[in-house]
């Protein structure tokens, strides 16, 4: 019996997401939300560590199960590897502990037979090698054979390295497409069958009547979920929200974007509604996979920020401030850009420092952008330094995002470079748009269509071409000589009540109750998915 009948609440819903939750703020905002609305939610993610936790988040539960091992997918390469070294060994353990093992037993026969050396002979790399020369025969035999089979060992692990985008991964995948072949995303992006072993035992014990499936890679446990509980009696929806065009993802290649869309494709049909973050992601889904229904839009946007009424709530951050401007050491009179987000150099922060040479006065406050293995903030502040305005440069960690809006608003432009190409970089309107605009900081971005669209049509700030650091130059001294101007349109043009998670989230209350009424139809894909 689900919770519903019970009473007591809406439903239960098992809310599914890839990360460990406490970084995601669109699904923290669902869940609470959710919550709040007499949804009985838990929310499954990825412990830190090898031990389950769980906690509350708001009324919502979470629950962070550890991570399920990855399958091996570079089948074909390790093939090829395994015939190009035909006496490796089965892991470099075993060649290491052979090889070591081997070493000492011709050390035992060199001593044994006490043939000198001399002094030359104890340096250098070859050392085990001349004291094979003076071990007995079948000592050394042994010996020799062991270092070549380990040498291909390690040979064969080089080439079985991680090649998303290498000749055989593509050609591969571009065999698999034409001989029809069936899911060939497991040759290529295998992740979904982790999440399976992680999470689908847990999710099929609290027998949900709706599964919230964020982002692409839970899809297949939320599908083969609802599947097995209708196995058992119980019927469950599944809600795919998806967070951006699979088909957009840059930065790994065609072999494993290929590998997404066919698991994208193959799952898509067994969602019951999709829900997506803006007007030209849901346009790319409905044409490339012939959607029966248009998904829905939730864009992803902040909670309500009223300026008169925020209080940090004892949160500061680790420079002691609530406010960006502080954190900076900033007085009011210094202007202030801002960015946030990760550091990637697809977001064009090269332009924001490019800019900032052209910019004498301005200082740039990258929040967020800090933490992780994070190889491109380095290149990034190399190049400032060259420039010679690394001092105006300031980096900050994370700020929790029900702060993150009260942190930033005495920001003076809020930046987004974000570089032109990839699908999803000209569909998306970024989060951090929004945030801008609860924040009432006016914007200055790149002339990625959707985001251009938004800015151009609301006047909250200006447009500039991608990569063009003087175009941003421009742009920020253009919104600096008369700042209040654009401020204004975020209360006169109503942006920052529109475009405020309140307004936005209860569309997921009436999808939820819809399909747990059983009154709309599914949004599943025409029978032949139109290939991408």
């Amino acid at each position: 019996m689900s919770t519903s009948e019970r009473g007591g609440s809406r439903g239960t819903v098992a809310m599914l997401v890839d990360n460990p939750v406490v970084r995601d703020s669109r699904v923290q905002k669902a869940a609470q939300f959710l919550a709040d609305g007499d949804w009985d939610v838990t929310l499954f993610g990825y412990a830190p560590e090898d031990e389950p936790d769980e906690f509350a988040l708001g009324r919502a539960r979470v629950v962070r199960v550890p991570s399920g091992q990855m399958p091996d997918v570079l089948r074909l390469r390790r093939a090829v590897a395994h015939v190009r070294n035909p006496l490796s060994y089965g892991s470099r353990d075993k060649a290491a502990f052979k090889e070591t093992r081997m070493r000492a037993k011709v050390v035992d026969g060199a001593v044994r037979r006490g043939r000198p050396l001399e002094g030359g002979d104890l340096d250098g790399k070859d050392l085990y090698d001349r004291l094979a020369d003076r071990a007995p025969f079948w000592t050394a035999a042994r010996y020799r054979w062991t270092v070549k089979r380990a040498r291909q060992t390690r040979r064969r692990s080089r080439s079985t390295g991680v090649k998303w985008n290498g000749r055989l991964e593509k050609a591969a995948v571009n065999a698999m497409r034409r001989l029809g072949v069936r899911e060939y995303w497991r040759h290529s992006y295998s992740m979904p069958l982790a999440h399976e072993e992680a999470m689908l035992q847990e999710v099929l014990r609290l027998r949900p009547d709706v599964i919230h499936c964020q982002d692409f890679a839970p899809l297949r446990v939320a599908v083969r979920a609802k599947e097995i509980l209708a196995l058992a009696g119980h019927r469950a929806a599944v809600v795919y929200d998806a967070h951006e065009f699979v088909a957009g993802v840059s930065g790994h290649g065609p072999a494993w974007n290929a590998g997404l869309v066919d698991y994208e494709r193959s799952y898509i049909a067994g969602a019951d509604r999709i829900v997506t973050v803006s007007e030209g992601v849901a346009d790319e889904l409905a044409e490339s996979y012939r959607l029966s229904r248009r998904p829905d839009i939730v864009l992803n946007v902040p909670l309500r920020f009223d300026p008169d009424s925020f209080t940090a709530d004892g949160w500061v951050s680790p420079g002691g401030n609530t406010d960006v401007r502080a954190d900076c050491g900033l007085g009011p009179d210094t202007p202030l850009l801002l960015y946030m987000g990760g550091a990637t150099e697809p977001r064009g922060l090269n332009t924001l420092i490019d800019a900032l040479d052209l910019l004498p006065e301005a200082h740039a406050a990258l929040v967020c952008a800090t933490g992780g293995r994070n190889r491109f903030l380095p290149v990034l502040m190399d190049r400032a330094e060259r420039l010679g305005v690394a001092d105006r440069v300031h980096l900050k960690p994370y700020v929790p995002f029900d702060k993150l809006v009260g942190y930033i608003r005495s920001a003076d432009v809020g930046v987004h470079p974000l570089r032109r190409g990839p699908v999803n970089h000209e569909v998306a309107l970024p989060t951090k748009l929004f945030e801008y605009a609860q924040a009432r900081v006016p914007v200055a971005v790149s002339d990625c269509r959707t985001m251009a669209a938004f800015v151009s049509e609301h006047g909250n700030g200006e447009v500039f071409p991608a990569d063009d650091a003087q175009g941003l130059a421009a742009a920020v001294s253009e919104v600096l000589a008369d700042p209040e101007a654009y401020r204004r349109v975020y209360e006169d043009g109503g942006l920052a009540e529109t475009y405020s998670w309140e307004a936005q989230a209860g569309i997921y209350h009436e999808i939820f109750t819809d399909l747990m009424d059983g009154r709309v139809p599914g949004t599943a894909p025409e029978q032949q998915a139109a290939s991408l």
